[in-house]
């Protein structure tokens, strides 16, 4: 999902309150000296989902292929959604990135290092490094492109832990629409590999792991983390879709790490 802050799911939708991107990637000035929290990620929101509340001002735009973004109509990439986001900062920012948002943040700390003050990533992974990330991945996108109605109930089903889904129920979790982008983003996503990258990262970094992610197994984000220099890490007993399953803990998370004056 980038930090001023971002949101949830492996595929990006449009909320209200969210503003899109024009074709250049400019956007109004935040107020004067106000924090900007950036966030990006893919989305799969529970219709019942509180917002998770934060005093600094967060950002989360809509990629290509989601809300009312520009769209240049062909295969996404790391590079065009990190070009896209980073066109939101008008300075150093703390940047957190969830699920696909994880790569566009690596991409964005890689690439532009004086834009990332503070780097979270939630439920990331480097690459396509095992054959159940690749087959979950690509059953979702089969899916998606070819049915619906088991698109809607798979989501879910890998994306919120057990417990959660028992609670929430099936009507709640499979209302709605999917997201307008979500089989491009999810190609994108089996497309993902940013191993070189990492070792580039020079802000401090936390990463965030759900012990009971199934769509993206926590493996992946401990990965992440045994390959970013001195990053710290932290691991949730959650689904994928953590913001949403535990929205205090990983908000109480990020605000800690992101107003540690010692990380720098």
């Amino acid at each position: 999902m980038t930090k001023a802050r971002r949101r949830s799911h492996a595929c990006s939708r449009s909320r209200p309150g969210r503003r899109p991107l024009p074709q250049g990637g400019q956007r109004a000035r935040p107020g004067a000296g106000a924090r900007r929290v950036r966030r990006r990620g893919e989305q799969l929101r529970p219709p019942h989902a509180r917002p998770v509340r934060h005093p600094h001002r967060h950002r989360p735009p809509d990629y290509a292929g989601s809300g009312r973004t520009f769209d240049h109509g062909g295969d996404l990439t790391l590079d065009l959604l990190a070009g896209q986001v980073a066109a939101t900062f008008e300075g150093p920012s703390d940047l957190v990135g969830f699920s696909l948002g994880s790569a566009v943040a690596v991409t964005i700390a890689a690439q532009r290092p004086e834009l990332v003050r503070r780097l979270v990533l939630i439920a990331g992974w480097t690459h396509l490094a095992d054959s159940r990330l690749e087959l979950g991945l690509r059953t979702w996108a089969r899916l998606a492109d070819t049915d619906p109605e088991s698109y809607a109930a798979y989501g879910p089903l890998m994306a919120f832990s057990p417990g959660f889904v028992s609670e929430v129920g099936v009507k709640t979790l499979m209302a709605g629409d999917p997201p307008r982008g979500a089989l491009r983003q999810i190609d994108l996503a089996l497309r993902v590999d940013v191993r070189d990258a990492l070792p580039k990262i020079t802000a401090p970094t936390l990463v965030v792991g759900a012990a009971k992610d199934y769509l993206i197994p926590v493996e992946h984000s401990r990965a992440l983390h045994a390959a970013i220099p001195g990053s710290a890490y932290a691991e949730l007993d959650s689904g994928h879709v953590v913001l949403h399953e535990r929205p205090e803990e990983v908000t109480r998370l990020i605000r800690n790490f992101v107003t540690n004056e010692t990380n720098g």
